[in-house]
């Protein structure tokens, strides 16, 4: 068993030359493509070590690195999250003021869809700096929701009671259907109240 384990350890590591991310076609959503042979290669590695198990140096340095590929699956995972809430506090309406944030935001994702693998040097960097844009971002749509909600729905709210013209009683009997006040007469009730 051990030595059709060492035989397949290249397969395993394989996984870390995918990029962090990947889309799904279909949806076109994205999740993190951390490959779950690396898991348990991660695992394996750990258990034969604890036996006392000579271990190649590939699945060591595997190994070695497991709280690294681990945390970052991590911080990608809450990336996600993060971006998906903010997508879902996204007014239709504002989509057009929000949209060159979005795609600034999308910029920055970018690498981790079609460059970054988990082998790469860069990783906390990239997080960080997507950070920093969806925080920019979610400061925007949160002052944005604010405002259509404290300010306009609120104003809306309040005009909805004012009475803009104000008739007569006069004026709203249909039966006879008197003549239509001219202007001046209108005018001149509306001053009084």
């Amino acid at each position: 068993w051990y030595e059709a384990w060492e035989q397949v350890i290249h397969v395993s590591r394989a996984g870390l030359q995918a990029t962090l991310l990947i889309c799904d076609r279909q949806t076109g959503k994205v999740y993190v493509n951390f490959d779950l042979t690396v898991k348990q290669l991660i695992r394996e590695v750990h258990c034969l070590i604890r036996l006392g198990f000579p271990i190649p140096a590939e699945a060591r340095s595997v190994h070695t690195q497991r709280k690294a590929y681990l945390a970052y699956a991590e911080e990608l995972h809450f990336m996600l999250d993060r971006y998906y809430t903010l997508i879902a506090k996204i007014c239709p309406l504002h989509c057009g003021v929000i949209i060159p944030l979005v795609n600034k935001l999308n910029v920055a994702i970018n690498p981790g869809l079609v460059q970054l693998t988990w082998t790469s040097l860069n990783i906390s960097g990239y997080i960080k700096g997507v950070d920093v844009v969806l925080l920019e971002v979610e400061m925007v749509v949160a002052r944005v929701n604010g405002i259509l909600r404290h300010r306009i729905e609120s104003s809306t709210l309040q005009m909805k009671h004012i009475s803009f013209v104000c008739m007569s009683d006069d004026l709203r009997q249909p039966a006879a259907s008197p003549p239509s006040p001219s202007i001046p007469e209108l005018l001149a009730q509306q001053q009084k109240h």
